[in-house]
């Protein structure tokens, strides 16, 4: 993969309009588009490797032979989504920053959003995505849309 430039042109200034508030304001917004580098498009997928090969290591991979696609990732979005109800269980109960259950220094929140990045770094390297490459190519494009585009929260 070839290196991405940083430096800003004015073609990387994308300019768009909002309407926002109950008046209906209509705002003109600069957004600069930042790009990461390959070497930080290959840690990402370095470290996802690393994910993948300690879980495999672990036996977390050891029936996915016997699993068409559609299991796979019924599997891997539930393990997901345990990690993720972990999270808001210790939101829920004022945890967050209350030194995590693990014999190391982290509070339930870092535990948890590390637990989520290694299951998503983990299950997409499985499926064969080149996870640094689609970070980069979604921030572009998320970097591109209006505030909130549309959404509530």
């Amino acid at each position: 993969m070839t290196a991405l430039n940083r430096t800003r042109s004015p073609s990387d200034v994308k300019y768009y309009t909002t309407t926002e508030g109950r008046d209906s304001t209509t705002r003109k917004t600069q957004l600069t588009v930042t790009y990461m580098t390959s070497d930080e498009i290959n840690l990402i997928n370095k470290i996802a490797s690393e994910c993948y090969q300690n879980a495999k290591r672990k036996g977390f991979h050891d029936s996915d032979g016997d699993k068409d696609n559609v299991e796979l990732m019924a599997a891997w979005t539930a393990n997901l989504h345990g990690e993720i109800s972990e999270l808001w269980e210790a939101a829920r109960k004022g945890h967050l920053n209350q030194p995590c259950d693990k014999e190391v220094p982290l509070t339930c929140a870092e535990e948890e959003f590390a637990d989520i990045a290694i299951r998503c770094m983990d299950s997409s390297r499985a499926f064969g995505i080149d996870l640094g490459r689609a970070i980069h190519i979604k921030m572009q494009y998320n970097a591109s849309r209006p505030h909130m585009h549309g959404k509530l929260a």
